[in-house]
């Protein structure tokens, strides 16, 4: 039987000793706002997910469900895509084949708790449920997105909503 080890049994660095392939990043051109010219930089060709400060606290709070069922809509989102499906059976599948360990998960054993985990990110704004679409959900930009959220922001800024459904960013403006 492996013992687990304590904090001050793992090596220390003086500078970071994570690397990332050079293979992941290219030089490209872009427009200088300032001077309007072409210039180069450095960038990521990696796709990535952005999670903004704003859902720092919601982090803290979702149960461990909750943040099962957000690793899988990590897994499952689209670029520039705000719409992600929530099918409880492959997110149970998901959970049992993933990293959360070998055996099958306790708490992940069935659909009712899959649930529970879906209810816990609607009741944090997280995700919105989607009209006509029992499994289709909205994710909320304002906390996480994959790709450009300009773009998503261009496409979305003149679709009228009643103000009174408006869910906004800090939940002390909503109702």
């Amino acid at each position: 039987m492996s013992s687990i080890k304590k904090v001050t049994d793992y090596e220390t660095f003086n500078d970071t000793p994570f690397r990332v392939s050079a293979d992941l990043f290219g030089v490209f051109p872009y427009i200088n706002n300032r001077t309007k010219e072409r210039e180069w930089k450095n960038s990521d060709k990696q796709k990535c997910i952005k999670v903004y400060v704003d859902m720092h606290s919601d982090l803290e709070d979702l149960s461990a469900m909750g943040l099962k069922v957000l690793s899988y809509i990590f897994s499952e989102m689209s670029d520039e895509s705000d719409e992600v499906m929530l099918r409880p059976k492959y997110i149970l599948d998901y959970i049992n084949r993933s990293k959360y360990g070998v055996k099958p998960d306790r708490e992940a054993t069935s659909e009712a708790n899959v649930y529970r985990g879906i209810a816990d990110l609607l009741s944090m704004y997280l995700i919105a449920r989607k009209t006509g679409h029992r499994n289709v959900y909205y994710i909320n930009p304002g906390k996480f997105f994959k790709g450009n959220r300009a773009s998503w922001f261009d496409r979305v800024k003149d679709v009228h909503i009643d103000a009174d459904r408006m869910i906004f960013i800090d939940k002390r403006l909503n109702k």
